[in-house]
């Protein structure tokens, strides 16, 4: 059986969807808007009656700095509640959902944020996703040839004089114990 994904998307953040993506697939999006989003352009509304079933969409009733942010959070804090085993992806560039996404996965639930929806794993084509893994490997090298060398290197140094001192204490000690 597979796991049902869902997407919350922040559209007050992220207007440029790509919904023929999710069409088939076990995915399940619910899209929030603001209160400032009173209307919809009529090709968005277009293509989410062709995917009408598996969208679903709520208003924030109220004005507020991140009020829509608290509402989308609610929706996800539910649904993980009803189906706990479910992925959830929030489509949003704004990073203050990262303390979130960061909760659920200390919590056990499969959670991540993307600033589109080409980054979410299920919607992306072949040819996407590796792409996208050549560049998740690159950002590895790149970390791991950068920010972990001076570690290695102290951790090298600091083996090393403790090699030393423990040499050092191992000759006294055989000194020691031949002069008894």
């Amino acid at each position: 059986m597979s796991r049902t994904n869902y997407i919350f998307v922040d559209f007050e953040n992220v207007q440029e969807t790509d919904w023929e993506r999710i069409a088939g697939k076990p995915v399940k999006v619910v899209l929030v808007l603001g209160v400032q989003q009173k209307n919809l352009p009529v090709h968005l509304v277009r293509k989410l009656l062709k995917v009408g079933s598996q969208v679903q969409l709520v208003e924030a009733k109220r004005a507020g700095k991140n009020a829509l942010d608290m509402v989308l959070a609610h929706y996800v804090g539910a649904i993980r509640v009803k189906d706990p085993k479910g992925y959830f992806h929030i489509v949003s560039k704004d990073t203050g959902f990262d303390s979130l996404v960061g909760h659920l996965q200390d919590e056990g639930a499969y959670a991540r944020r993307h600033s589109s929806f080409s980054e979410i794993p299920i919607l992306m084509n072949a040819e996407e996703r590796v792409s996208g893994q050549q560049r998740s490997e690159a950002k590895c090298r790149d970390a791991s040839s950068k920010s972990f060398q001076p570690f290695n290197r102290r951790f090298r140094l600091t083996s090393v004089a403790l090699f030393r001192r423990l040499t050092l204490q191992l000759r006294s000690k055989d000194w020691f114990e031949t002069r008894r």
